[in-house]
Order: C-alpha cells, then sequence, then structure tokens
C-alpha cells in the first residue's frame, strides 16, 4: 500500500482527540460496501506497518494494557497527523 492509499483510508485527527477516542470512533464506523474488511481493521493493519508492531499492541495502546514507546508515539502522530502529546497523554 503506497502513501495516497494510506491517507485515503486513514482519516487525520484534525478533533485533536486521544488515541483512545479515536479508535473507539472507528470501532462504531461501518464496512464501506462489500468490503470484507472494517475501517477499524483496515486502521490496524496500516498502524502496524507504519509502527513496525502487532494489530494486538495498536489495540492494548487504546485499552491501555500497554504504552507505545517514543518512536511508535511518533509514527502514530504522523499517521494521524496529531501531535503525541495529545494522542496518548500522560496521566497524572
Amino acid at each position: 500500500m503506497n502513501k495516497h492509499d494510506v491517507k485515503a483510508v486513514v482519516k487525520p485527527n484534525f478533533e485533536k482527540i486521544p488515541f483512545k477516542e479515536y479508535y473507539n470512533r472507528l470501532k462504531e464506523e461501518t464496512r464501506v460496501t462489500e468490503s470484507p474488511t472494517t475501517p477499524l481493521d483496515d486502521f490496524l493493519l496500516i498502524a502496524a506497518k507504519e509502527t513496525g508492531k502487532h494489530p494486538g499492541s495498536i489495540r492494548r495502546w487504546a485499552y491501555g494494557t500497554a504504552k507505545p514507546n517514543k518512536l511508535e508515539k511518533k509514527a502514530m502522530a504522523e499517521l494521524l497527523q496529531c501531535d503525541a502529546d495529545v494522542l496518548f497523554p500522560e496521566l497524572a
């Protein structure tokens, strides 16, 4: 998949919401026409490729059971066109 295809599948996080909320919104989206995959499935595969992680790792970031490292946060920030601190806020 080239960069143009990625942009067509991955919606930028222009609302500047945390990754957990972005992920949950994708879960609510339905399949596009006759596609065998959901928007969330497509996103997980692309995010996994961009970060070098397994799609399960991306899910764990959304669920809060694991945290991405700095390089993974940077890759996700670039993919979603959003600041990493917004996507993954540190809890006090």
